[in-house]
């Protein structure tokens, strides 16, 4: 249990910065509600909040299991991605003065693929690299 918290400690820390965030009554950030607005700072915001919260996911199973493949870059992204998709909902449901709405979990979703995209590029190289050096 400590060798897990301790690899997943930053992903946890950013977990909950995030829910914070969710949680936060709307009236302090701008209402963006159409597709047209979607490069807002608000949406931005969402993209890198989940860029970072894979980040720092996919650091932690790599740490723990001392390697990182596809299948655990999928099921990263597929936890991310539901923890967003769960944080949307709160904000239309159970948060006071917060919407959830379906652009900002799109943003959510993009910037857990960009995170993904980007591990699964750096890890092919470094695979590639490897090779060459054997």
């Amino acid at each position: 249990m400590c060798k897990l918290l301790k690899d997943f400690w930053p992903g946890i820390a950013w977990g909950i910065i995030v829910f914070v965030l969710s949680a936060v009554p709307g009236n302090y950030f701008p209402q963006i509600q159409t597709f047209a607005n979607w490069l807002s700072p608000d949406k931005i915001a969402h993209v890198g909040l989940y860029f970072m919260f894979s980040i720092l996911f996919f650091r932690g199973v790599r740490s723990y299991r001392g390697y990182l493949n596809s299948k655990h870059l999928f099921l990263g992204t597929v936890l991310v991605v539901f923890f967003g998709g769960l944080m949307e909902l709160g904000q239309h449901y159970l948060f006071i003065g917060r919407n959830g709405n379906i652009y900002d979990f799109l943003a959510n979703l993009l910037g857990c693929i960009m995170a993904y995209v980007l591990i699964l590029y750096i890890e092919s190289r470094k695979k590639k690299i490897e090779e060459k050096i054997k």
